[in-house]
């Protein structure tokens, strides 16, 4: 199976040398908007017929995964970043079920299914087949136990868990033990930031209960305990438990410990990995580590697109970035 990746690496390979350095961040913050927009083809992007940024965005990600979804020996790989797509995409049909309106500049096209199929789901009264589980399992409650559809917030919290339960069955499902339990790690690490984020917003712990993933390896009972101890070294055993990274550890410790500092220490450690994954000859791994940092450079381009409007100062532009591909 390693070695069934050979020719679509070399394809990453290539589309790797057109991500953004350090240095054409700068040349970005400083173009006007002609220049900018020649930089961004200059790195991939179809800039033609004065496209919206959010459109070119959209249009290359769906190039790649059409491109990826072809090519790949195992598709499932694919569906670690294309399923969070596929789950917006079933809260927008939904959203435009209550409403009645057409939300269709909504969708996102780059996921797994296409949108007319997840419509079909959403639309059908008769029994979903031939999906994955956590997908139609998500879809089917929302019918059945959501008996008023202009609950919006019970339908995202529904299909947050449906999504967060496919990564997990994807996790079981993929033959490598290594990317297997990094995508653990990463389900671990978003259910602890949703309970630190719901316990800051003083939540219920029923409802805490009802709205964590209750799949991974730090069991719903234990994380509200810790969680609502408000107690920093039982915050730093649990990062440890799950990141064993001494960075976390020293931020949910320290005296000026807040979720922005959190979220950076965890951000910095899942682009550590990634930096590693893209040096392997052989696997997935490179083609995992283009796709997170494809799309952390679309953040990085959209908070500069942004920051220029509103004459941001370049530093607290830069401050805000996201982790790019160099070490």
């Amino acid at each position: 199976m390693v070695l069934d990746y050979g020719g679509i690496n070399v394809t990453v390979r290539i589309k790797e040398q057109q991500l953004f350095t350090a240095d054409d961040y700068k040349k970005l913050m400083q173009a006007s908007n002609d220049e900018s927009r020649t930089l961004l083809s200059d790195h991939g992007y179809d800039v033609s017929d004065e496209k919206s940024l959010e459109t070119i965005f959209k249009d290359r990600l769906k190039k790649d995964f059409r491109e990826f979804y072809k090519d790949a020996p195992d598709t499932r790989l694919l569906d670690i970043f294309a399923l969070r797509s596929d789950y917006h995409n079933l809260k927008v049909l939904f959203k435009e079920k209550i409403s009645g309106d057409k939300l269709d500049d909504l969708y996102l096209p780059y996921g797994h299914y296409d949108i007319d199929i997840l419509r079909q789901l959403v639309e059908t009264d008769d029994e979903i087949t031939g999906f994955p589980e956590p997908m139609t399992q998500a879809i089917t409650k929302i019918k059945q136990a959501v008996s008023d559809l202009d609950d919006v917030n019970a339908i995202s919290i529904i299909l947050d868990l449906g999504y967060l339960n496919h990564m997990k069955l994807l996790a079981e499902e993929i033959d490598d033990p290594e990317l297997s339990e990094a995508l653990m790690t990463q389900l671990d690490g978003i259910n602890f930031m949703m309970a630190l984020r719901m316990h800051h917003a003083d939540r219920s712990k029923g409802f805490m209960s009802a709205t964590l993933f209750d799949g991974g390896n730090v069991p719903t009972d234990e994380l509200i305990d810790i969680v609502e101890s408000d107690d920093h070294e039982r915050y730093r055993q649990l990062v440890d438990r799950v990141f064993n990274d001494r960075a976390i550890s020293d931020v949910v410790t320290s005296d000026d410990f807040n979720m922005t500092k959190l979220e950076h220490a965890i951000t910095e450690h899942t682009a550590d990995r990634m930096r590693d994954a893209k040096l392997e000859a052989f696997g997935p791994k490179p083609l995992l580590s283009y796709l997170w940092f494809l799309q952390n450079e679309m953040n990085n381009i959209r908070l500069i697109f942004i920051g220029k409007a509103n004459s941001l100062d370049h530093d607290m532009i830069e401050e805000r970035m996201q982790p790019i591909n160099e070490g």
